[in-house]
């Protein structure tokens, strides 16, 4: 393939019928390859040098917080603190970035949830794209705790919680693990139940917990992070696929930090 592209995070779907993980690169202009159908080829990845910003367009030297120019890093919405520390919304003191954005994004029903990544984590996503967040973090297991009716009211429960588990991934760690105790996940799962009820007042979702298959068969020893920066060129067997990395027997490759920049991509058969 020699036409020119800009990455973007990895698309990616779990089967209804089976947890197996199906993932696909987006290649600009509708366009989209499986990438499970590439396991095991030599896939290659020759950057141009070109970045663009994955909120304007423009083109731009740097990138700030996975694709954006430093104008649309510090005036979109979707960069503000409030996305990352959701409690901290500041949507009712009339300063958010976009109202109309705010409204569409944050007003909605939103999931608090416990999963297995690297380690039990405890977090929140918009209810309609719960899969996908799971995915993106590379959890093997994930059960939803509650449901809310928007981002602030999930954000402080989280934060509460935040007190009692971790919130954050090890991206080592998780590639490297393929099991879990699935009655020891569910006996720590009940224990924030119990937290939950000492402070909240939150209707259990009934739902059951959702597993994930993802097309990796093996880890090297030693996860090498290859970046755009420091790799003009990056290149080999392709062992697997998790979270958003693509897993070489030389290192690993993060597409979603690498977001809005240009590459064309090679496949040998």
């Amino acid at each position: 393939m020699s036409q020119n592209f800009c990455l973007k995070k990895l698309k990616s779907f779990r089967q209804e019928d089976s947890p197996r993980v199906i993932y696909e690169l987006d290649l600009g202009d509708g366009g989209s390859l499986c990438l499970n159908h590439l396991i095991q080829k030599i896939i290659s990845f020759s950057f141009t040098g070109n970045i663009f910003c994955s909120g304007c367009g423009r083109k731009i030297k740097k990138s700030f917080n996975q694709g954006y120019c430093y104008p649309c890093f510090i005036n979109l919405p979707q960069n503000d603190i409030c996305q990352v520390k959701p409690e901290k919304c500041h949507f009712s003191a009339g300063t958010c970035r976009d109202e109309h954005w705010g409204k569409e994004h944050c007003f909605i029903d939103h999931t608090l949830y416990a999963s297995f990544t690297s380690d039990l984590k405890v977090g929140i996503t918009r209810s309609y794209q719960r899969i996908n967040r799971w995915i993106d973090q590379g959890a093997l297991v994930a059960i939803p705790l509650g449901r809310f009716e928007n981002r602030l009211q999930v954000g402080l429960v989280e934060a509460h919680l935040a007190g009692f588990f971790r919130d954050k991934t090890s991206w080592q760690k998780m590639l490297k693990i393929s099991t879990y105790d699935h009655t020891e996940f569910l006996e720590r799962v009940l224990k924030i139940k119990d937290i939950l009820k000492d402070k909240f007042s939150i209707e259990d979702c009934g739902e059951p917990a959702f597993t994930f298959h993802y097309p990796l068969e093996h880890v090297p020893p030693k996860l090498l992070s290859l970046t755009p920066e420091k790799n003009a060129f990056i290149s080999g067997n392709l062992l697997g696929i998790k979270g958003q990395y693509l897993i070489f027997e030389h290192g690993v490759f993060n597409i979603r930090r690498a977001s809005g920049y240009e590459v064309s991509l090679g496949i040998q058969n």
